[in-house]
Order: structure tokens, then C-alpha cells, then sequence
């Protein structure tokens, strides 16, 4: 690819694993197994559908045994929703908003 003179290029090679939720969610997490002293700074994140099991696996246990509710909090991000737009609170593994895609 050649740029002309007065063209500048704004974007860096590979940039969408770092640029979009749900591949730099993806690559945090397979950070945390390989290196987790050193990735444990970032929340426990699930991609949706994908990690439905899991995410409701967590809601499970965060409820505990007892079903005394702890006070947690979930955040849900759709992958393409920009300046927050699409972001979902809440505290049960069942809710928040269909189609979410990853």
C-alpha cells in the first residue's frame, strides 16, 4: 500500500484485538490463566452468548449458598455500542438486553 503525500495512515496493523470489547475481553482473560499474578487487575469479564455458562455459573456463586445476595454489580457492553450507548446494569445472570454477539 503506497500513501500519497499529504495522506496520513491512522490505524496500526492487528489494532481490532485491543480496539473492540469483546477480542480485548477475549485476550485479557487468556492473559489471566497463562500470567494471572500479573493480569489481576481486570474484572472477571464473559463475552455473551459465548459465556453464558460461565457468567451464570458466577452469578451462582456470588449468590452464595445461603442465597444471601452479595452486592454485585454486572456491567453489560455490547461489542459495537460506542460512547455508552447499550450498556446494561444489573445484578441477576438471567437479565439484560437479547442479541448480544461476539
Amino acid at each position: 500500500m503506497k500513501l500519497r503525500r499529504m495522506q496520513r495512515l491512522n490505524h496500526f496493523p492487528a489494532m481490532t484485538c485491543i480496539a473492540h470489547k469483546c477480542q480485548l475481553a477475549r485476550n485479557i482473560n487468556r492473559l489471566r490463566q497463562a500470567l494471572p499474578e500479573e493480569f489481576d487487575f481486570h474484572p472477571e469479564t464473559f463475552n455473551l452468548p459465548v459465556d453464558r455458562q460461565a457468567f451464570e455459573a458466577c452469578v451462582s456463586e456470588v449468590e452464595g449458598s445461603s442465597g444471601k445476595r452479595k452486592a454485585h454489580t454486572f456491567i453489560i457492553k455490547p461489542d459495537d455500542g460506542a460512547c455508552g450507548q447499550g450498556i446494561f446494569l444489573t445484578r441477576k445472570g438471567g437479565e439484560g438486553p437479547s442479541g448480544l454477539a461476539c
